[in-house]
């Protein structure tokens, strides 16, 4: 949108020189030549100013606590980072003669991987969970990483390490509340124009959808009205990079829209935020002639994460497309090649043979994934 240096300067060779010349036909006139560099430059300065007040009070182009600033002005607010929670089973190595209760900040972590280290949880406060007379267990307790953001999202079952006295063994940690990061710029601008687009009225489907995106973790919402009768509704949402929502941020969700939006007469399940319904999508590739230095094993790896980032896209909320799928496994690379040349020289897709169409209550997941190689 603004020119560079050098196009100004074709610009005002062109003006004042006419049509075709360029700075380097001004050797010769040394006047003209040494004009045009000033008035370069004190256009370019006052370009450089025009520029920053641009990017600073439009939302297009704010960024950072610009942003936030502009996003305040309109009443939407940037969603921060959370923690991951997950649930774990405590054990004793042999029944407990008393009572003995979970201690607050009790310390559970990973198990460290080469240089990595240990991703740390700490028991939240006030659930009272113990273990009863007699028992060795206690499960579904709630664990809180140390950290903000991602890196609590560890697998299931990742959870398996006691880091102080009091209890023997933890098993069947699981995933309840996924971390997220800070909000990104242009996610957060997406919902600033949505609410300049779409400002809000009476609980009209487009405001529930709004709303449900203000709550950290949801990062698409679907309203969905009558969906249980006259007086209901149901919103759809998905959580952290289009993943289908955990237990944990469906609780979140609905008690955020509870709280501040639900009007008295739709409490106790007049307004329901719900998962969306899972449809498995089997991918079925022959003939493939593979990149010189992958075997099957590695491929496959790689198409299931094309894969998984394809079904989390925008571009599936309606249908899975057999012309995507062609392009998603044609453009497949290794996350280590920094070129990222396609892994898949050749190949006949043979399964989905025609686009999958989907209600808007439903969102694909990777089924199955066979590949086999040209012979």
């Amino acid at each position: 949108m603004f020119p560079t240096k050098d196009q100004l300067t074709e610009i005002l060779v062109k003006n004042i020189m006419g049509e075709g010349k360029t700075f380097d036909d001004l050797q010769d006139s040394w006047f003209t030549k040494h004009l045009i560099i000033a008035l370069r430059e004190c256009m370019w300065v006052l370009l450089l100013l025009i520029k920053t007040v641009y990017q600073n009070l439009t939302v297009i182009r704010a960024s950072g606590q610009n942003l936030d600033d502009k996003g305040y002005d309109f009443g939407v607010d940037r969603k921060g980072s959370v923690k991951a929670i997950h649930t774990v089973t405590l054990h004793k190595a042999t029944p407990v003669i008393v009572d003995t209760f979970v201690p607050d900040g009790f310390l559970l972590t990973t198990t460290a991987i080469g240089n990595k280290p240990p991703v740390k949880f700490e028991v939240i406060a006030g659930q009272q969970k113990f273990i009863p007379q007699g028992e060795k267990e206690v499960s579904n307790v709630l664990v809180e990483c140390t950290e903000y953001g991602e890196i609590g999202n560890v697998s299931n079952g990742a959870i398996n390490l006691i880091a102080q006295a009091g209890f023997d063994s933890v098993t069947d940690s699981c995933i309840y509340l996924a971390g997220v990061e800070v909000e990104k710029d242009d996610d957060y601008r997406e919902r600033i124009f949505e609410r300049k687009r779409r400002p809000a009225r009476a609980g009209v489907p487009a405001d529930w959808e709004r709303w449900a995106l203000e709550v950290k973790g949801v990062t698409k919402a679907k309203c969905f009205r009558c969906a249980r009768g006259a007086g209901t509704a149901d919103i759809v949402i998905w959580g952290n990079n289009g993943d289908i929502p955990e237990k944990g941020l469906l609780e979140k969700c609905q008690n955020y829209l509870e709280q501040y939006y639900v009007p008295a007469d739709l409490y106790n399940g007049g307004i329901l935020a719900v998962a969306p319904e899972i449809v498995p999508i089997d991918i079925k590739i022959e003939k493939a002639i593979f990149k010189k230095g992958y075997d099957i094993d590695m491929i496959s790896e790689i198409l299931q994460y094309a894969f998984l980032e394809y079904f989390r896209s925008k571009k599936t909320m309606e249908m899975v497309s057999v012309v995507d799928c062609i392009v998603c496994i044609r453009t497949a690379y290794d996350t280590k090649d920094s070129e990222k040349t396609a892994v898949i020289e050749d190949f006949v897709l043979t399964s989905p043979t025609r686009n999958i169409v989907f209600s808007p209550k439903q969102s694909p997941v990777l089924g199955s994934l066979e590949v086999i190689e040209y012979e």
